[in-house]
């Protein structure tokens, strides 16, 4: 049944619920992610790292908090499935734990196939018969990766737009059957060229495949290899504005373990990170800001910036003043 009239007005009278969190600033739950970038530049690292960050209940990357430990199903649909369990073996290394150590794997639910196309609804029904295996009571699972996204609809043909709204009605499926968020894995489209070799059009920022991949999507992460120790994910969609800008991370490659670069502030939370933010206004002698600068110096989400406003020490930094028809100032408190 629609809302309308009264219950539309007490739907926006209501406080505003945010999004359950796995890691905040990062990835929640209720919503389809993708990280993306061109073939070979570590996606499945980090996937790793973010699984074992989640399985253990720690800050991923050693930057985004995560409020329990995380039940996680990998859904691994290219490489190799000894590949992956030895990178995993070295990350618990990285930890000064060994063998015998059981570390993260209670929390992890990994899954080889070579390659499926869950559109086909008796692929999806043996997927979703074999996650509700793995559930308990009080064990739910948290998170679904897919990696990568292409190898989930094997034969369905990436640029068809058919394809691309069916594989959005799949997603959505299983977030409603199991309250998850779904994390992918995808390309990035290559560069084009002219006949004199110059690039022509730059399409790094878009997805392999049909535009309506995209348009499913709540957010994303463009991962960039900026040298053999650094890789940066930059959010280039947020549609429910709590996502950073930007991660900075320090990749140590004898044990596959990533974790924030200095730069970023990685012991920071989002409440620090706005103090830091007053602390710098106040040097600069500005008794005047605005929400949307206090977002662009702080790398924090708009919608973690709307939760900190609530809380008892925000008040002290600033002082709304609504203007009306404009945007609101915020008054820098000494």
């Amino acid at each position: 049944m629609a809302d309308t009239g009264d219950e539309l007005l007490k739907a926006w009278d209501a406080p505003q619920q945010s999004l359950d969190p796995l890691a905040e600033d990062f990835l929640y739950r209720d919503t389809n992610t993708c990280i993306y970038a061109a073939p070979g530049k570590g996606k499945s690292t980090v996937i790793l790292n973010l699984l074992a960050n989640l399985a253990l209940g720690q800050p991923v990357f050693d930057q985004c908090p995560v409020p329990r430990p995380m039940r996680c199903f990998y859904l691994q649909l290219e490489g190799s499935p000894s590949e992956t369990n030895q990178r995993f073996a070295l990350l618990r290394e990285s930890y000064g734990l060994g063998v015998g150590d059981r570390w993260a794997c209670d929390n992890l639910i990994c899954e080889f196939f070579e390659g499926i196309n869950l559109l086909k609804q008796d692929t999806l029904d043996m997927l979703m018969d074999l996650i509700s295996g793995y559930i308990e009571a009080d064990k739910p699972i948290d998170l679904i990766v897919v990696d990568p996204l292409y190898m989930a609809v094997v034969g369905a043909g990436m640029n068809k737009d058919e394809t691309a709204q069916q594989a959005a009605q799949v997603w959505a499926k299983l977030r409603q059957a199991f309250n998850c968020a779904i994390l992918f894995t995808h390309h990035s489209h290559r560069a084009k060229y002219g006949v004199d070799r110059k690039k022509i059009i730059e399409e790094d920022g878009d997805y392999y495949g049909s535009v309506y991949f995209q348009a499913a999507l709540s957010g994303d992460w463009r991962l960039e290899q900026e040298s053999k120790h650094q890789i940066t994910l930059t959010n280039k969609k947020d549609r429910n504005s709590n996502l950073a800008a930007k991660f900075v991370l320090d990749y140590d490659a004898e044990y596959f373990r990533l974790r924030a670069a200095v730069e970023t502030g990685k012991e920071l939370s989002a409440l620090e990170k706005v103090k830091a933010v007053h602390n710098l206004l106040l040097k600069r002698g500005q008794n005047v800001t605005t929400f949307n600068e206090v977002l662009a110096l702080s790398n924090v989400s708009a919608g973690r910036i709307r939760q900190l406003q609530l809380d008892s020490g925000f008040p002290q930094m600033f002082e709304v003043q609504k203007v009306k028809g404009r945007s609101s100032l915020w008054k820098v408190i000494t």
